[in-house]
């Protein structure tokens, strides 16, 4: 059987180690904080160590989780602790943005201000989280243009939205005691996972158009005269369709006017774009994949592939499309050990113009 050991950390040091657990459900996620479920037998020697704050390490997985539940369940007429929590990328979350704020720099340099602002060197200093750094990834030029109303959102949900506008994710390392921060670009990987490449199993594959939007008029916040417009429009498949009957709009103001920048044209439409690209994310079509690795998969997880890497995914039935590897389920118990990724298809663009009558 693969590997179960779990690793319990009070901080960076192990204080125990254990297999004899009931079930194990570890969920990494790209861009997101993962999650966990555990089901421990209250006579394990692990049962002690099992404390709200301490830390899960896992072989399978580079991402340590948090315990933030603990209760206790009958399983099989034994008593059980159930423990569940999430990974370090949760830890955003206790911060809250309490200011409004443009962004009008690269990916990187917008997070790392977010960071210091509220993490690193705040200028409160009992907000500060001691041993946080940002670690800077190479080639990371993109820029984000977004004036808008944030505050009031939490540290993980801006970030999120943020590194999403590119495709890009991000992590917490926690390496000696530090935590490190950094931002992943994706790799596309000449990998295929179907089943008769023997690669998947038992796949699925979903789509919908349910309250889903291809085009989106995003207009300023001036008068109905004096507003400008952009229009934003999906691009791949679900693009290709705004047309005719099966093109589908949406219109959305925006909270910035050409004066509050400068009235400099460039980075008013710029704003005006990001505002339709944060739509156009959360109304899009929807279409994912997942199903479960075989044993005997000849690409190694964190190796040959990541989370947030683009590969090729078949379902065996026709639907074949690049897509995003967005989580990674491992699944432990007594039966066996199992390996469950979620892809999501692929698209890394954008169609933008200004709008016109």
């Amino acid at each position: 059987m693969e590997d179960r050991e779990l690793y319990i950390c009070e901080g960076y040091n192990i204080v125990q180690v254990f297999d004899d657990y009931e079930y194990l459900i570890w969920t990494d996620k790209f861009n997101n904080a993962g999650d966990f479920e555990l089901m421990v037998p209250v006579t394990s020697n692990a049962a002690p160590y099992l404390v709200l704050g301490n830390y899960l390490k896992f072989n399978h997985s580079t991402h340590w989780m948090i315990i933030e539940t603990i209760e206790t369940a009958i399983e099989d007429n034994r008593l059980m602790f159930k423990v569940v929590g999430r990974s370090l990328e949760s830890i955003l979350e206790r911060r809250v943005v309490y200011t409004n704020t443009s962004y009008e720099n690269t990916i990187s340099n917008i997070v790392r201000t977010l960071l210091n602002n509220h993490i690193i060197s705040p200028s409160d200093s009992e907000r500060k989280i001691p041993s946080f750094s940002y670690e800077e990834t190479e080639g990371l030029t993109d820029k984000l243009y977004y004036t808008g109303n944030i505050a009031g959102n939490n540290l993980l949900d801006i970030i999120r939205f943020v590194t999403s506008f590119n495709n890009y994710g991000f992590s917490i390392k926690f390496v000696r005691a530090t935590y490190i921060f950094s931002i992943s670009k994706f790799e596309e990987r000449p990998i295929v996972f179907a089943p008769d490449f023997g690669t998947l199993n038992n796949s699925s594959y979903i789509v919908t158009r349910n309250d889903r939007y291809n085009v989106v008029y995003v207009g300023g916040a001036e008068n109905w005269v004096n507003r400008g417009y952009m229009k934003v429009k999906a691009t791949g498949a679900f693009g290709n369709e705004a047309t005719g009957l099966t093109r589908r709009e949406k219109h959305v103001t925006s909270d910035i006017t050409k004066a509050a920048l400068s009235n400099n044209t460039t980075s008013y439409n710029n704003a005006l774009t990001a505002r339709g690209k944060q739509e156009l994310d959360k109304t899009a079509g929807l279409a994912a994949f997942d199903g479960e690795i075989p044993q005997d998969l000849p690409y190694i997880y964190g190796v040959d592939y990541n989370l947030g890497d683009v590969v090729t995914v078949s379902d065996g039935l026709g639907h074949k499309a690049k897509a995003k590897i967005t989580e990674m389920t491992v699944s432990i118990n007594n039966e066996g050990f199992t390996r469950y990724p979620s892809f999501e298809l692929f698209d890394d663009t954008a169609d933008v113009s200004e709008a016109s009558e």
